[in-house]
């Protein structure tokens, strides 16, 4: 286990920032899966909360230091 699966474990919930939209309109996605690639860093695969939601892969590395998704803490 790698340091970013042991700090974004399955089920953690990220809202996805924007300037132009206000908090309670912003996209909320979950972390469905961590996925391993041959040859590349590891993925989580996060699924928006919405009706119908969306699902996409990004390394754990852009999640958590991006600044685009933040984290929401229960």
């Amino acid at each position: 286990m790698t340091v970013e699966t042991a700090t974004i474990p399955v089920g953690t919930v990220f809202v996805e920032c924007s300037r132009f939209l206000p908090r309670a309109a912003q996209p909320r996605w979950r972390v469905e899966r961590i996925v391993a690639l041959p040859n590349l860093p590891e993925h989580a695969a996060i699924r928006k909360l919405e009706p119908g939601g969306e699902e996409r892969l990004i390394t754990l590395q852009a999640l958590a230091l991006s600044g685009k998704y933040t984290r929401l803490d229960n």
